[in-house]
């Protein structure tokens, strides 16, 4: 984990671990693709089956990466509700509720919703596309949380969305995200139609995956990052390469 400060560290292996890694200035082309209806996680199968991308159980034991946050989840969030998008088939928002959290809950799936609803009956779920209104109110949120939900949108809609996200946060929020890795071979950074830069159809769904420049790029304005690292996570059935990225906002 890097907190304030990024290093670089030799060449990524398909072995559990981290690296953080530190590029040059940003630059993006942006493109106006994009097929408008698509879920929040995983792909769609036969008409009305949702697809979890080998996530077919609620165990976590392989990917515990909210452990490691909890103590900067409880400062953060304090009395007000956790807002949880893409929360899929409810593997964090299980965690969240175990750990005493209240939670607000976003996913595109009414299939994976209703899994969740199952995983944590405690928690509040809404059935929406992310670039709809955040069903709390803006300035108002401790704690946002965005693991593999945000790389479904073309950039300037993936700028936007970051924004949006940004001022419903009060002032020293914290955000928690995880973003698709560039390094993510096994599920599509390489050998799928290109719809702009780092961003592909990917079986059908657009995809976007991540490197630093580009994590520069969305954070770039009203952002403090706490910690970027690049991991390798076994929550699927072939590891993925994943970006973890804290951060907070700005005042």
């Amino acid at each position: 984990m890097s907190v304030g400060g990024i290093a670089r560290e030799g060449v990524w292996a398909q072995i559990c671990g981290t690296r953080a890694v530190c590029t040059a200035a940003p630059s993006f082309t942006t493109m106006s693709r994009l097929p408008r209806r698509f879920p929040c996680h995983g792909h769609r199968g036969p008409p009305g089956e949702f697809v979890e991308l080998g996530e077919s159980s609620l165990d976590v034991s392989a990917d515990p990466w909210l452990q490691n946050w909890l103590q900067l989840l409880h400062d953060r969030a304090g009395v007000t509700p956790i807002l949880e998008l893409g929360c899929g088939i409810g593997k964090d928002t299980a965690i969240l509720i175990e750990a005493g959290f209240r939670v607000v809950a976003v996913d595109l799936s009414p299939r994976a919703v209703e899994r969740a609803r199952d995983a944590a009956p405690q928690a509040e779920f809404h059935i929406r596309d992310l670039r709809a209104p955040f069903p709390v109110t803006a300035g108002e949120v401790g704690v946002i949380i965005a693991s593999l939900s945000l790389h479904y949108f073309v950039w300037v809609e993936t700028l936007a969305l970051v924004e949006r996200i940004r001022t419903t946060l009060r002032p020293w929020g914290a955000l928690l995200c995880r973003l698709n890795s560039t390094n993510d071979h096994n599920y599509g950074a390489i050998g799928y139609p290109r719809i702009e830069d780092n961003y592909y159809l990917v079986q059908g769904e657009p995809k976007r995956f991540f490197d630093q420049t580009s994590i520069d790029a969305v954070f770039a304005t009203g952002w403090r990052k706490l910690s970027v690292a690049e991991r390798v996570i076994a929550r699927y059935s072939q590891p993925k390469v994943v970006w973890e990225v804290i951060l907070e906002r700005d005042a």
